[in-house]
């Protein structure tokens, strides 16, 4: 009898997965556009409250490379490795940008709100760290004199800023 009445108020008890509301964050190749080289775009998609927003990542693959079920690209890809290393990046981005929207103001954002500050957030960059990506650029391509050029000029306008970094759109 104590057993059944456990489990009788257990029932009454709210659970706790039936208020929580979460957000999934996918990469999909979007299958609904073609593009003029044959291939499909890859694209984040959130969805939040059986809403669906769709943000393109910049790269596209076709669609007999791409594994629908991991939602990354096939082993037989040519650049596999970059563009999943690029994807997991972006997908990343997305996760870390719907947990602090997601902290900051409770479930209550719309997803027009998280796509304008997605797309904000990574226009911004740093001069420093452009300069930087700008000299890895050079000497993985061979062109270390333009590579040293650039990295005098980041050291000038350092000294010149007292530190202090230059941010840009």
């Amino acid at each position: 009898r104590l057993l059944n009445l456990h489990c009788f108020l257990h029932l009454l008890q709210p659970c706790c997965n039936r208020n929580i509301k979460m957000a999934s964050v996918r990469l999909k190749l979007f299958k609904g556009k073609l593009l003029k080289n044959g291939e499909h775009p890859i694209v984040i998609q959130l969805i939040k409250d059986r809403k669906r927003k769709v943000i393109s990542t910049g790269r596209s693959c076709s669609s007999d490379l791409w594994d629908d079920k991991e939602g990354m690209p096939k082993k037989q890809h040519p650049n596999r490795i970059q563009l999943t290393t690029f994807l997991l990046h972006k997908k990343k981005e997305a996760h870390d940008l719907h947990n602090t929207i997601e902290t900051d103001r409770g479930s209550s954002y719309s997803l027009e709100e998280f796509e304008k500050k997605y797309k904000n957030e990574n226009k911004k960059t740093s001069f420093f760290k452009y300069v930087d990506e700008l000299v890895a650029n050079y000497i993985s391509t061979g062109r270390v004199g333009n590579a040293k050029i650039y990295r005098d000029t980041k050291r000038e306008v350092y000294k010149f800023r007292n530190g202090l970094d230059l941010s840009f759109t």
